[in-house]
């Protein structure tokens, strides 16, 4: 139940109920319950490692503790003091020692549901099927020689960082994650966009639109991409040779044929260049789009590549909300990271999946934002702390 402060008022929040009450049996929004039920018991006996039977600690356990972590966003060492936990060391060193990444890979694939993402697409209909390719890092601290630590640009302190490949399906005013990987020092970008092609070709999904940012700008990715027959859009770098393709323009918008781009190699791709001048922000921008989309869906309107290019961002960043289900830690085992990743990344599904009942619910002609990540993180985690049976993860997961 929301309470309202008067007519037009803030709403205030005095408790939280985030699926709707004594619904139909037949109901999509009960079946979706059931659903979630099975889930939960699914990912409970989930064989992502084995413990012996005399082990201080059960999987269940060791999930059930990393969970709390991810809701609170807090570390599983925090947990352990408010919590009826064992000790997180132990549950860390069982857990570094005894699942790979190929297990969490698994898992990922498992809890993606399929019948979803039809629903997602129903309840979205478009054009196009526009998926997001993107790098997320998170701050290293310590030895630059662990396992899948990277290097990336200066931030927070350090030049170093875990960082994993994600896959989105990017739909009206939100984006689903699909798939996640963790980025190896040795792998090159076609790489990993080999297997999230493989993948999406799997799951019978081939992308109409390909967003991707400017870490993708290389000469390589432009060739495999031209090569494959993939249709792309992704932010031109603005260096001395966009600067001087733009004064050369004798009016804007416009678009460049045969732009060249050139790596260290003196490698080279052609490429259209679309430049843009707008004032969105009460200040006139000038900026670009490297792509290959046809011009025939842009001509009578430029803004339409920046209006596909800002889905990518949605009604609140992806990766941002992702975050908010970050499991602290300084834990430094890749295997481990991916792990803490991959709960995030469940639990970040879970909330698009609670916001789309609530929006058929409710009715809308447009996606919104009926819980935002703070309230339905207190309501799962009152869930989670009153409950002495894992009602928890029975109902929300």
């Amino acid at each position: 139940m929301i309470q309202f402060s008067g007519m037009g008022g803030t709403p205030k929040v005095t408790k939280m109920n985030i699926l709707p009450k004594n619904l139909n049996q037949f109901s999509s929004q009960e079946k979706a319950i059931q659903k979630l039920k099975k889930l939960s018991r699914e990912l409970l006996s989930f064989p992502l490692f084995q413990l012996r039977n005399n082990a201080k600690h059960s999987t269940s356990n060791i999930l059930k503790l990393f969970v709390d972590a991810a809701i609170t966003n807090d570390s599983p060492e925090a947990r352990c003091k408010k919590g009826n936990y064992s000790s997180a060391d132990d549950a860390l060193l069982h857990v570094k020692d005894k699942i790979t990444i190929e297990k969490i890979e698994a898992m990922c694939r498992y809890f993606l549901d399929e019948k979803f993402i039809k629903i997602l697409r129903r309840r979205f209909p478009t054009l196009k099927l526009t998926i997001a390719f993107d790098f997320t890092p998170e701050p290293f601290y310590g030895d630059k020689n662990c396992q899948f630590v990277t290097g990336y640009e200066p931030k927070d302190g350090t030049y170093y960082c875990f960082k994993f490949f994600t896959v989105s399906l990017v739909v009206q005013g939100t984006r689903y994650l699909l798939f996640a990987y963790p980025v190896y020092r040795k792998e090159s970008k076609i790489w990993f966009m080999e297997r999230a092609l493989n993948f999406l070709k799997s799951m019978r999904m081939v992308p109409d639109l390909l967003l991707l940012d400017r870490e993708f700008y290389e000469v390589s990715v432009f060739a495999f991409l031209k090569e494959r027959r993939i249709t792309y859009e992704m932010p031109a770098k603005h260096d001395s040779h966009f600067e001087s393709t733009v004064k050369s323009c004798e009016a804007l918008p416009a678009v460049v044929h045969g732009y060249e781009i050139t790596n260290a190699l003196h490698e080279s791709v052609w490429v259209d260049l679309v430049i843009i001048e707008d004032d969105e922000h009460e200040e006139k921008k000038t900026y670009g789009y490297v792509t290959n989309v046809n011009i025939s869906e842009y001509r009578d309107d430029v803004l339409v590549l920046r209006d596909n290019y800002k889905k990518r961002w949605g009604i609140e960043t992806a990766h941002r909300v992702h975050d908010q289900f970050k499991i602290r830690t300084c834990c430094k085992e890749g295997n481990v990271r991916y792990l803490f990743f991959a709960i995030a990344f469940l639990l970040y599904n879970l909330w698009v999946y609670v916001n789309l009942l609530m929006n058929d619910y409710k009715i809308g002609k447009r996606f919104r934002i009926k819980i935002t990540v703070s309230d339905f993180s207190d309501t799962v985690f009152d869930f989670f702390k009153d409950s002495s049976t894992l009602l928890f993860i029975n109902v929300a997961m």
